[in-house]
């Protein structure tokens, strides 16, 4: 965390303890990020200063945090105790045992101790980070951005308040902000690989997927080639319509994956990003098994609930996928594209009124969100509604020109009322981008305008 001198608890300096002056500035401050090799040298030193002093709250704090920076996070909160037995005031004991209880999963309790060490010591920075990142794990984000802005007065250049403040502002859609922040945190590290995949994140967010695709790629072949990595550049990749690159990259993601999960077979974000990819490459009961898997272990994000539906539906159970969408909307009940896929199922289903008021809750999450016109505009053609239809179809296709399935389906409502010049317009333009659509609309929707 904050290598400030702002009371940082990583401000605690062995040659402070050995001189018995912990309380001035430290000569050699000890970091997360020290080797194992200097953490047992460090120990050493602890060991004999508490040899000569078992009383000595310093050494025990520091001793804590070794611990916890060894992954000894039960060891970690026992020295803590001890040292906050002795000195109930040392806001650095606090500080460090509410980072050891974080990572125990004790989230109320390393809350209070961090507020507690605040209390005790307003500038203990690594306090307010740990408070953001707690806010952020529970989804508040705007107290979280408000506690990583703190962290940030303290000292701008933390770098995990940094990050944790653009993965904040990215859920908040504050994607040029976000930005500012990878762009802050890689003017200090230029090859910080974490900062290229968040920014490149951002980018897709904002819609510029080919400057997302080359920050991903930075990441990838800067050594960050994860699955998750893959994964993401291959979506940015079929945005582009880039369909041999899209399906190399979830090639990928499922190798990489595989080999993941080897080393960590309890990764549930990696048998995600194996299902989603395993779906998008239509390998459907593969992606059923991982995603159920998946989704059993709790809330997971909309699109893994959609992925499952979805691959139900390509096996001809919307049943299943009726269940799965309904699913996900009891947990992620603001999702737009949930709502809007149930919409198109249940329209496909013949199951017009349910459908149409799914697409009405889509189009209240996001107005403009053309997929969701398209569906509703869908809805009003199987129901004979043609005007409707036509309107919703323009709608769509002015945020998307090129979208197929709306000026295939506007062509058969236009002509429908009458309007032949226009629907064979509609139609030719629809063709030149997906041949397939009379098929698929005769086969798959059973429409025969």
């Amino acid at each position: 965390m904050s290598r400030s001198p702002h009371r940082s608890i990583l401000a605690l300096s062995i040659a402070g303890l050995l001189a018995g002056c912990a309380t001035n500035p430290p000569a050699a401050p000890i970091a997360h990020g020290v080797n194992s090799n200097q953490n047992i040298a460090t120990l050493i030193v602890l060991d004999q200063i508490l040899r000569a002093d078992p009383n000595n709250v310093d050494a025990l704090v520091q001793r804590g945090l070794i611990h916890h920076q060894q992954g000894d996070y039960d060891r970690a909160v026992d020295e803590e105790n001890r040292a906050i037995a002795l000195n109930p005031h040392k806001g650095e004991a606090y500080a460090v045992r509410a980072l050891a209880l974080y990572m125990k999963d004790q989230l109320d309790d390393a809350f209070a101790d961090a507020t507690h060490a605040i209390e005790l010591e307003p500038g203990t920075i690594d306090a307010y980070e740990l408070r953001g990142q707690i806010y952020a794990d529970r989804g508040r984000y705007v107290e979280a951005i408000e506690e990583f802005d703190t962290t940030l007065k303290l000292d701008p250049n933390d770098d995990e308040a940094l990050a944790g403040r653009a993965f904040c502002l990215l859920q908040r859609d504050r994607y040029d902000e976000a930005i500012a922040d990878w762009n802050h945190l890689l003017q200090m590290e230029p090859n910080r690989l974490d900062a290229f995949a968040g920014r490149a994140f951002n980018y897709h967010q904002k819609g510029d997927d080919q400057r997302a695709v080359e920050e991903y790629t930075r990441a990838i072949d800067g050594g960050m080639a994860t699955s998750w990595n893959y994964r993401q550049r291959a979506k940015s990749f079929a945005i582009l319509g880039d369909q041999v690159h899209e399906n190399a990259d979830l090639d990928r993601t499922i190798a990489t994956a595989n080999a993941e999960l080897a080393e960590a077979p309890d990764r549930i974000d990696l048998l995600n990003n194996r299902g989603i990819a395993y779906a998008e490459r239509d390998q459907r009961a593969r992606a059923i098994e991982d995603l159920t898997r998946v989704i059993a272990t709790g809330p997971q994000s909309s699109e893994s609930y959609v992925e499952l539906a979805q691959s139900y539906e390509a096996l001809g159970d919307t049943d299943q996928a009726l269940q799965t969408y309904s699913a996900g909307l009891a947990v992620r009940p603001q999702s737009s594209t949930l709502w809007n896929d149930r919409c198109w199922t249940r329209a496909l289903a013949g199951q017009l009124d349910l459908a149409l008021g799914d697409c009405t809750e889509a189009l209240k999450r996001s107005p403009n969100y053309a997929a969701a016109l398209d569906s509703r505009a869908f809805v009003h053609l199987k129901a004979g509604r043609f005007d409707q239809a036509i309107a919703d179809y323009d709608s769509a296709l002015r945020i998307e020109p090129k979208m197929a399935n709306s000026l295939y389906g506007r062509s058969l409502a236009r002509r429908q009322r009458g309007d032949l010049k226009g629907a064979a317009e509609d139609r030719d333009a629809a063709l030149k981008i997906d041949p397939d659509l009379p098929h698929r609309y005769v086969e798959k929707y059973h429409i025969t305008l």
